[in-house]
């Protein structure tokens, strides 16, 4: 192809709810199963292949619960359940936890290992075959780091049945342990200058509504507001500061960046980060053209500057291929599709740069080996592509070629509004709860 290049800025969003109940308690064991599958692995995947960068986001309660796992059976009540020789469960404690287990997804994650496909389909399990299979869902959710790297699961796999109840206590260890590096892992890469790191308003809020509920309408003329709204602009200052102080004491530097809670902008919440020492966000295409008044698409490949403040739009249609459709094909199939789409881009385009950013951890379970063929694939392409240079949003934001946008449409990265959040009388009256709670406490 022609001389022309294209930088490619991957923008993978880490993130999980916040599961802990009044007593502390993660309910839910999510936040632990993709730290051993994908919170570590997918920088970890990068960092393979020399001269590859990306940008990762890190929301709060992320990074609060992956250090819950210092202490994991005070903390996790699925890991307290897992912990527990099956003789000690009640009926109803075994009944839940098999119900979450048995929502791994079948056919990439039960059934490549087949005495886990086979207790899967037992109605009753004795001890010693309920043993097994808590060893080998655990088994099954490590990812490809820790299947090629540790010595304890390796040792494990290959002994495939028959467990004992020590080896489930060194499994525990051992992974509960490993959760323990992935922070300082991303302050190293971040430290090389292989990754930028992001985080997101503390408790994932839609700014924008906070500061102002006529964003709603804004973004869709047709939905219908709240009943006495009010602004909440110190709670969503109190958010963003919250995280800035969590990821300086994680990260022992303060964020460059934030990635608005769903994608959710407005010129208001635009202002409230860069006064805070914010130099760039990121969202969605449909906040561009709407901002633009344009949809022509070749205004998407390039970062734009709103009041000093860099943001990147993301290609929906691409990062919805890797999120959605390439768990279809095989990873070199994927690969080569993908590169196949972003050629002509670099090709038309002077200077581009293309944003693909998604969910760093809920797509892979759906591919074959947690994705890793896809991965290794592209990488390895992209590192042997002249014309197509991976960049971190820090790097994107000092480039000297962008666009310029004299106003930021309100919006999010879902359909462009804030309909999911509100419109709904269901959603609406929620709201008015909020904003009533908030006027008695300041008339208290």
């Amino acid at each position: 192809m022609e001389s022309r290049s294209l930088n490619l800025g991957f923008f993978w969003h880490m993130h999980q709810p916040d599961y802990r109940d009044s007593q502390g308690v993660m309910m839910m064991p999510w936040v632990f199963l993709h730290a051993i599958k994908d919170y570590y692995e997918m920088p970890w995947l990068l960092s393979q292949h020399s001269g590859l960068k990306a940008t990762f986001n890190i929301t709060a309660p992320l990074i609060e619960q992956i250090n819950l796992y210092r202490d994991p059976l005070k903390h996790d009540h699925f890991l307290s359940l897992w912990a527990k020789h099956p003789s000690e469960l009640s009926s109803e404690e075994k009944a839940w936890f098999l119900k979450i287990c048995k929502s791994t997804q079948y056919e990439t994650m039960i059934k490549p290992i087949a005495e886990l496909e086979r207790l899967y389909h037992l109605e009753v399990m004795r001890d010693a075959e309920l043993i097994d299979f808590q060893v080998l869902f655990l088994l099954t959710w490590c990812g490809n780091y820790l299947r090629q790297n540790d010595p304890l699961i390796q040792s494990l796999f290959a002994q495939g049945k028959g467990f004992a109840s020590s080896d489930k206590a060194k499994l525990l260890q051992n992974l509960c342990d490993f959760t323990q590096e992935i922070l300082p892992f991303y302050a190293q890469l971040q430290a090389q200058g292989v990754i930028s790191l992001a985080t997101t308003p503390y408790n994932h809020p839609i700014l924008p509504l906070l500061l102002d509920m006529e964003n709603a309408k804004e973004a869709n003329p047709h939905t219908a507001l709240p009943d006495n709204p009010m602004p909440l602009r110190e709670d969503a200052i109190a958010q963003v500061e919250r995280s800035i102080a969590l990821y300086q004491e994680t990260f022992g530097r303060e964020p460059t960046g934030f990635w608005p809670a769903e994608g959710a902008v407005d010129e208001a919440s635009i202002a409230i980060y860069q006064e805070r020492g914010i130099r760039w966000i990121a969202t969605d295409e449909a906040i561009l053209f709407r901002s633009l008044g344009s949809d022509n698409r070749a205004q998407l490949y390039r970062p734009y500057r709103f009041d000093g403040m860099t943001i990147g739009f993301r290609d929906h249609g691409l990062s919805d291929l890797i999120g959605f459709n390439y768990r279809f094909k095989s990873g070199e199939e994927a690969s080569r599709h993908f590169m196949q789409t972003v050629e002509p881009i670099a090709r038309e385009q002077e200077e581009a740069t293309l944003f693909i950013i998604l969910d760093g951890e809920n797509a892979w379970e759906f591919f074959e080996d947690n994705a890793y063929d896809f991965f290794t694939t592209l990488y390895a392409t992209l590192s042997q592509t002249p014309w197509c240079k991976s960049v971190t949003m820090d790097e994107v934001a000092g480039l000297e070629r962008y666009g310029r946008l004299s106003r930021v449409a309100p919006g999010s990265w879902i359909h462009g509004n804030f309909d999911t959040w509100s419109g709904h009388s269901e959603k609406n009256r929620a709201w008015e709860l909020i904003f009533q709670t908030r006027r008695d406490v300041e008339n208290y």
